[in-house]
């Protein structure tokens, strides 16, 4: 194809009926893209003035200066702008719980549930408090008692067979191993 057969090509185009139905609409337009065009002029203008404006440079200059923004402070806005669809999603879920613990809250049946199931448990953990404080208790009683009895070999080598004498000591040993573990790491 030759030049002069390009530089015509689009006159060919011309007549196809997609690419004036094209220009129509887009003839159509042309006073909103006139008007779109100046308002961005207008606001060029007004910003190329504004900056001229020493008044409004010292304002600028007074107001970064209160905000002390330096170039880590942009980079950490950038890394929140990062993180902001995260926070939106978080403060989201945040409002939605809050608002069920509202309207639990709010809903006597629900607080009346919510504190008989709480004195439950509080009367389960306090029954196995008293429980734990009843055997010690007996368990001093008992040591207090025995006081002037002597303990032998052969007494412990008897324990040693009794399985809660087992149990403990597995939890002894355990301890032990952790322990040491714990020190070879630090």
């Amino acid at each position: 194809m030759n030049t002069a057969t390009r530089e015509f090509e689009w006159l060919d185009k011309l007549s196809e009926p997609e690419i004036q139905e094209s220009l129509t609409e887009l003839i159509g337009k042309l006073p909103k893209i006139k008007e779109a065009m100046t308002a961005v002029e207008n606001g060029v203008d007004f910003l190329r003035e504004a900056s001229q404006d020493p008044l409004v440079g010292e304002q600028w200059d007074r107001l970064t200066s209160a905000l002390n923004v330096n170039e880590d402070t942009l980079k950490n806005l950038v890394a929140l702008l990062d993180k902001l669809p995260f926070l939106v999603r978080m403060a989201n879920l945040l409002e939605q719980s809050v608002g069920f613990v509202e309207a639990v809250m709010n809903d006597k049946q629900s607080v009346n549930d919510l504190t008989e199931g709480l004195k439950d448990n509080a009367r389960v953990i306090t029954d196995q408090v008293q429980k734990g404080y009843s055997l010690l208790r007996d368990v001093q009683a008992r040591a207090v008692s025995n006081q002037q009895q002597q303990i032998s070999i052969f007494t412990v080598l008897k324990w040693m067979r009794e399985p809660s004498v087992q149990n403990i000591l597995r939890y002894a040993q355990a301890f032990i191993q952790v322990l040491n573990e714990n020190n070879r790491k630090a």
